[in-house]
């Protein structure tokens, strides 16, 4: 468990570590997290998994109805620290949960954080979208992807997400029958106006105690902004859902992440982690 050293009145205190939230992407199921969940309890971290729920049962505006989700099923009092994990397309909404969090906590309104606020939280993006406020995701996303999903969606509604790709892609990245089956079981099709809405602007968020988990080539750009925005910056060679597949080394990274995000006498940058 990460434990935080401080002083108080002269006195060397140690603080419990961080409840982890862990965030799934809007497109896949919590089901994602649920192994990582499993290793990260297992070095001694509290870990809450909430359920985004399908998007087709979620009314818009869709980031800050998703926030509002995770804050119903985030216990959360004025004392807590929480530190935010998001993978993929949850990256996004990162922003907005905060500020629901801290708006259950009594910390803030809804507007957003304030500075002081937003230090009591960590956030970690896993292979994820960074916050893109006042633009969508389709335009965050590369054209050609954007142009191959307007062709997809019928009656504005997009497929699942693991029929965007052909079958043999989710074969690789989930070799394993049952697992895939498992993951594919929690997929649905995807609202087209989730894709077009701004994301909301959220002010007084400022990406203190950030870190970035990069674990594909997709996200090459994600993570090499998130180093120029002086975060810690680690770069895995795995896979997209090496969440499912290697989540005992993914706990790991995300454990070590975390105690290094947490310590203020440690520098950001790059990450070296065994």
């Amino acid at each position: 468990m990460v434990e935080v050293n401080a002083k108080l009145n002269g006195v060397q205190q140690v603080q419990v570590g961080p409840t982890l939230v862990l965030i799934h992407s809007p497109l896949v199921g919590p089901g994602s997290w649920q192994p990582v969940a499993d290793e990260l309890r297992k070095l001694g971290h509290r870990v809450v998994v909430p359920s985004l729920g399908p998007l087709a049962d979620v009314e818009p505006p869709y980031y800050l109805s998703v926030a509002e989700q995770v804050a119903d099923a985030v216990s959360v009092g004025s004392d807590d620290r929480l530190v935010l994990v998001g993978h993929s397309g949850a990256g996004a909404l990162l922003p907005a949960i905060g500020a629901a969090l801290a708006g259950r906590a009594g910390l803030s309104g809804r507007a957003g954080l304030s500075g002081r606020q937003c230090q009591a939280y960590g956030t970690v993006f896993v292979d994820a979208m960074l916050p893109h406020p006042g633009t969508s995701w389709f335009a965050n996303a590369p054209t050609a992807l954007v142009g191959q999903l307007r062709d997809l969606a019928v009656d504005r509604w997009l497929p699942p997400w693991h029929q965007w790709f052909p079958a043999e892609v989710i074969q690789a990245l989930l070799p394993d029958e049952q697992m895939r089956a498992d993951f594919v079981a929690e997929l649905r099709p995807l609202p087209l106006a989730y894709f077009d809405e701004p994301a909301p602007s959220v002010p007084q968020w400022v990406p203190q105690r950030c870190a970035y988990l990069q674990l594909s080539e997709g996200y090459d750009a994600e993570a090499a902004q998130a180093q120029r925005q002086g975060w810690t910056v680690r770069h895995e060679r795995a896979d997209h859902l090496a969440l499912l597949t290697r989540p005992a080394r993914i706990g790991t990274l995300l454990d070590r992440l975390i105690t290094m995000l947490l310590d203020p006498d440690h520098p950001a940058g790059d990450e070296e982690i065994e």
